[in-house]
């Protein structure tokens, strides 16, 4: 009998002993995307227009990806998009219709990818965030921005820079 329950200690033990060893090494499998490349195909979009840009990366893994992709803004209004199921060629378009109350100005499409590789990401997916692509949002027919407050200017400026010569 001492036996049987020293068996049963040592076998219990063990498996919650591994378990969070196994998950977490099932948890925290490498992006299966490396090298990921963004061209932004039209660098000014007007508000009900579409955004443009091209998606390059080099897959190397065979896992599923959700894709949730929003739009910031001039002002910092987020604009989120169904989600869409990450393509399995190494280089996809991405298209988006910028939304009619955008603030013109500087705009940033920013990406999340959820991965399933494994059955433990079923339950926690492997969560990558892609470096915001820059665009611009033109103002509409009427409607002045205030570019100057947001980094983009309308005309060079003078500046001088203490130690810089041409």
């Amino acid at each position: 009998m001492r036996h049987i329950v020293f068996f049963f200690l040592f076998t219990v033990g063990l498996l919650v002993s591994l378990t969070p060893a196994v998950f977490l090494f099932l948890l925290n499998a490498p992006s299966p995307v490396q090298d990921l490349q963004v061209e932004v195909l039209t660098p000014t979009v007007a508000p009900g227009q579409e955004f443009q840009a091209r998606i390059s990366s080099v897959l190397t893994d065979e896992c599923t990806g959700t894709i949730w992709r929003s739009i910031i803004d001039a002002s910092g209004v987020r604009t989120e998009y169904q989600p869409a199921v990450r393509p399995d060629q190494a280089t996809y378009l991405v298209k988006l219709t910028v939304p009619l109350g955008a603030s013109p100005g500087v705009a940033y499409y920013q990406v999340k990818v959820e991965w399933v590789c494994n059955m433990v990401q079923r339950i926690f997916p492997r969560v990558t965030q892609q470096r915001a692509a820059v665009f611009v949002v033109k103002p509409l027919p009427g409607q002045l921005p205030d570019l100057d407050k947001q980094g983009v200017y309308t005309q060079p400026q003078n500046e001088t820079v203490k130690g810089a010569s041409l």
